[in-house]
């Protein structure tokens, strides 16, 4: 498969999607080269078992550091925007 050299970076696929990235923020395409989850996160990993581990460039206060979430194939948050690191995990 070859994408369209419209991002500055990009990552091998897993679970139907590859990281992307451009202008320091990734998201993630199909197969098809479409944008599935925009460039709308300042840090993230590809997807083992279903989720992705993502950081938006937001803080929750001034006084706190960049958080981490969960994100699944779709895009849709599914854990609270709170954790200070996450690793990427395998079999559960």
């Amino acid at each position: 498969m070859v994408v369209e050299a419209k991002f500055d970076s990009a990552h091998n696929f897993s679970e139907g999607r590859a990281l992307v990235g451009t202008h320091k923020k990734y998201g993630f395409i199909d197969e098809s080269g479409a944008d599935v989850i925009s460039p709308q996160f300042r840090n993230a990993y590809n997807f083992p078992e279903g989720l992705a581990v993502v950081q938006y460039d937001k803080k929750l206060d001034n006084n706190q550091k960049l958080k981490w979430t969960l994100v699944n194939i779709e895009g849709k948050q599914v854990s609270p925007l709170q954790f200070d690191r996450i690793s990427t995990f395998s079999e559960g």
